[in-house]
């Protein structure tokens, strides 16, 4: 097979795959509370829970989106009691934003339950080599990056 049909392939791929976490995405789902949360909500939740001081630009930088669009999020999980923002005491114009305990619960439930999603994933994909993956990420990195070039 020559290169171009492998890429061809690998990129039918990649959209099937990305389809398929689309749907996934758009079901709400309860992280160790009652509340329904979004894909895209309890990974907003990961990234305040992973930093110490993190706001609402950083994480529009991260993920790609539109600081208006992490706002609506951040809107929704304030209102849901899940975070807490803050005015920067060194910047008036930027929020702080923090897990409150119930942001907290839902923050380790999610990262347990990724880490025992991914085990299930890994363990199915043991004739992987670590190169392997390593050039996988190294493919995916480019294509995520070329996208905003």
């Amino acid at each position: 097979m020559e290169r171009e049909q492998i890429f061809d392939e690998f990129m039918d791929i990649l959209y099937k795959t990305s389809r398929e976490i689309h749907v996934y995405d758009s079901v709400p789902r309860k992280y160790g509370t009652d509340d329904l949360l979004y894909m895209v909500e309890a990974h907003t939740i990961k990234l305040i829970g992973n930093k110490e001081y993190i706001g609402v630009t950083d994480i529009a930088n991260i993920t790609g989106k539109t600081k208006g669009a992490v706002s609506q999020i951040v809107d929704k999980l304030a209102e849901k009691k899940i975070i807490v923002k803050e005015k920067d005491p060194e910047d008036n114009r930027r929020l702080k934003l923090s897990l409150t305990e119930k942001g907290q619960t839902i923050y380790s439930f999610h990262k347990e339950l990724d880490k025992k999603n991914y085990r299930l994933v890994l363990d199915k994909l043991n004739n992987i080599s670590t190169d392997e993956f390593l050039i996988c990420n190294k493919v995916l990195s480019y294509l995520a990056k070329s996208r905003n070039e």
